[in-house]
């Protein structure tokens, strides 16, 4: 499914979703967007996304420096977890690199 996406959509239509966790094995959250165009905040606190350049040969960080990961998967609960390796790709799920607590607030801005 590709999401086909201009500069004037993306002002007009960004979208927000917010959770609040109510079981701390939550870690895949459901928002369609384009890897590198989300935002994530954890209970207020922007935090680092991995993001790969555009041929999918180099990340910004190591597998331990970023909070959430932009990918793919057919559920919530990361069956066939998919994460996209190129700035730009099509995305279904964020999957977090930590663990949550119950009532932490996830808001997620896609643009």
């Amino acid at each position: 499914m590709a999401i086909t996406r201009t500069i004037a959509d993306s002002l007009r239509n960004p979208a927000v979703k917010h959770f609040k966790i109510s079981s701390s094995t939550q870690v895949y959250f459901a928002i369609n967007h384009i890897a590198g165009n989300v935002d994530l905040f954890y209970n207020g606190i922007l935090l680092l996304p991995e993001i790969g350049d555009d041929t999918g040969s180099q990340a910004n960080f190591t597998s331990v420096d970023y909070d959430f990961q932009s990918g793919t998967a057919d559920n919530d609960i990361g069956t066939n977890w998919t994460p996209i390796t190129t700035a730009g790709g099509t995305c279904t799920y964020i999957k977090m690199s930590f663990t949550l607590l119950t009532n932490d607030i996830i808001s997620i801005r896609s643009y």
